[in-house]
């Protein structure tokens, strides 16, 4: 059994079972795949994102780790944390600012 995480973008990715979205894990056969996944490892794909069908808000993304395993495979670790309420409330500011100069 797998997770799948479907991005904004509508690209979906499969992580293993037991993936949660702070800890999104993925066993790839090659270093060069890497690049795929962080493409879309990007703060604006995980807005409207879904783990296994559950929408995932405020997140940021924080890096991609990759251990070379002994088959041959590698096994890439995507981090991700939650936003502060600083981060939040500064988000609001701006989107109020925004509004207020187009009307």
């Amino acid at each position: 059994m797998s997770k799948i995480l479907v991005f904004s973008n509508g690209v979906s990715k499969e992580f293993t079972d037991t993936s949660t979205i702070s800890d999104c894990v993925t066993v790839l056969t090659s270093f060069a795949d890497i690049d795929a996944i962080r493409a879309l490892f990007t703060e604006s794909n995980f807005r409207g994102a879904k783990l296994d069908g559950k929408l995932v808000e405020n997140i940021v993304p924080v890096k991609v780790t990759a251990e070379a395993e002994t088959d041959g495979n590698v096994t890439v670790h995507l981090i991700t944390r939650v936003k502060t309420d600083m981060e939040l409330v500064k988000e609001q500011i701006t989107e109020l600012q925004e509004a207020m100069v187009e009307e």
